[in-house]
């Protein structure tokens, strides 16, 4: 597997390419690459390099200011007119993913779960690093982790308020108030493997506000869809069907109405089964009790109970149960390919237009878009090719770049939507600078934090068999007759001669005497 990060800003106006500790800025506007500080053969300035594989590239709201960071500690802040580098910071830990806010601040998460905001010095778009390298940054605490953080997003409501989402590898997405992180607002459970991605769509309501929705994917092959107030999960796409499934609870239809008050999302009216159970048989009223005070007459009629309802299937049992729950929805992911890594999401881009979600799964050879209709996924498309695309990103015109493998070299590709048919997306022309090769060189040791991840998953999974094998190992020699035996002969002594010689040991030995019992000693 090969690791490529790309980065477009709000306007799209600027394009990021990443790759190992290489970084690129193309300006589409101009349609030439903006010159950064270390790309210039003069240049001395060795505090504005990477020198390990950069894990995020970010652009703020503004496209003025670009972000990075990665495995060498650094986060550095670059000037998108110039190729400046104008702030710098060296964290404690490698880190692993990166947000650029709105108000200028940088949200960082490293591999040991610490999550810091840092935030810029004063004017850094107009100043210039000078002899002794660019300003530093001041850095916060915000929250923490048991594990790796592998991505980081901050969701706006109409109220303004703000709430922080941040992914690691335990299985979960912690959901937090921002800035005041310290008060949790939700966890959202339900992936059966690591998170690997984080992105965010909208949900329009009657009153044309949007609320914004959390999209997210992980080792397990799944892409779910969740409310992040209450952490409830509004649907699922792909991966595997999980064995311990959550409890859903079910809002009756007529409490089923958006409320007003609150921007929660109501739950989608689903069609209710018709009442069966087919394991009861009717059981026939008996006669009333024209007397009931006696006893000996026989009891008054009880009403027969009726059968539960079985509850409407959840979104998540429409799409992940049985190999096509759903027409449009693909297969059910393999378990043994998903413990190699291949059809794990490695990544995810989603586009207020359309409401599109476009999902890149490693080791295979094509991207699923989807579209969000409803609070729900509905898969919209896939797009093929030769060989395994490295990352995606959409622009706010809705083209989807890509950077592909070609050869030696990375180059990128760019679709869009079909005037034709609106449920394809076609390949669309790309300038001939990014044609040509973005990277000639490929890096080696440039390998995605996906390859961790496995890794981390494969020992601890022979850690819990070595545990568990250990813990029925008494259990195991129990019920085997012949090592039952063995033990009973080897805890008895095993023969009468050894016997006899512990017993010889044991007289011969002397008694140990206390100073107490000779008389001499008392006075």
């Amino acid at each position: 597997m090969k690791h490529a990060v790309i980065a477009v800003s709000p306007d799209g106006s600027l394009l990021a390419f990443a790759h190992g500790s290489q970084v690129r800025l193309f300006n589409a506007r101009l349609a030439k690459f903006v010159a950064l500080a270390h790309d210039e053969k003069d240049s001395t300035r060795t505090a504005g390099r990477h020198t390990g594989t950069i894990r995020a590239v970010k652009i703020d709201g503004q496209s003025r200011q670009m972000m990075t960071c990665g495995d060498d500690k650094l986060v550095l802040v670059w000037n998108c007119v110039n190729g400046e580098c104008i702030a710098r910071k060296l964290m404690p830990k490698k880190l692993s993913a990166g947000y650029f806010c709105r108000d200028g601040r940088i949200i960082v998460g490293d591999k040991t779960g610490v999550v810091h905001a840092l935030s810029l010095p004063t004017n850094p778009a107009n100043g210039t690093s000078n002899e002794k390298g660019p300003p530093e940054m001041h850095v916060d605490f915000v929250l923490g982790h048991f594990s790796t953080v592998t991505d980081i997003q901050i969701l706006t409501f109409p109220d303004k308020k703000k709430l922080i989402a941040t992914a690691d590898v335990e299985k979960k997405i912690v959901v937090s108030r921002f800035p005041g992180s310290f008060e949790i607002e939700s966890i959202c459970f339900g992936h059966t493997s690591y998170v690997t991605t984080l992105d965010k769509t909208a949900f329009e309501t009657e009153d044309k506000s949007k609320i914004p929705l959390l999209v997210s994917g992980g080792g397990d092959g799944s892409v779910r869809l969740w409310e992040t107030k209450t952490a409830r999960l509004l649907d699922t796409f792909g991966g595997l069907k999980s064995r311990n499934p959550i409890p859903t609870h079910h809002t009756p239809a007529n409490k089923a109405q958006p409320d007003k008050k609150s921007n929660s999302m109501p739950i989608p009216n689903w069609p209710k089964p018709p009442i069966s159970h087919p394991g009861a048989t009717a059981r026939k009223p008996t006669a009333p009790s024209t007397s009931p005070e006696d006893p000996s007459s026989p009891t008054p009629a009880q009403p027969i109970p009726k059968p539960c309802p079985t509850p409407p299937p959840t979104p998540t049992q429409q799409i992940t149960g049985g190999k096509r729950a759903r027409e449009g929805i693909g297969e059910k992911a393999d378990e043994n390919g998903l413990e190699k890594g291949i059809g794990a999401v490695a990544e995810i881009s989603t586009s207020r237009i359309n409401s599109l979600v476009a999902v890149r799964k490693a080791g295979l050879n094509k991207i699923e878009v989807l579209r969000v209709e409803g609070g729900m996924f509905r898969l919209m498309t896939e797009i093929e090719f030769d060989t395994t695309p490295l990352c995606i990103a959409f622009d706010p015109a809705a083209h989807l770049w890509v950077l592909v493998l070609r050869g030696n070299s990375i180059g990128a590709e760019v679709f869009g939507v079909s005037h034709e048919d609106e449920m394809k997306m076609e390949k669309l022309e790309v300038h001939k600078t990014l044609q040509a090769e973005l990277f000639p060189k490929l890096d080696e040791n440039a390998q995605p934090l996906l390859v961790e991840f496995i890794n981390m998953y494969h020992g601890r999974k022979s850690r819990k068999k070595m545990r568990t094998d250990r813990h029925l190992e008494p259990a195991k020699k129990a019920s085997n007759p012949s090592v039952a035996v063995a033990v009973a002969s080897s805890v008895s002594g095993g023969s009468k001669a050894e016997e006899e010689r512990e017993v010889m040991d044991i007289e011969e030995k002397p008694l140990p005497v206390s100073s107490h019992s000779d008389p001499e000693n008392y006075h």
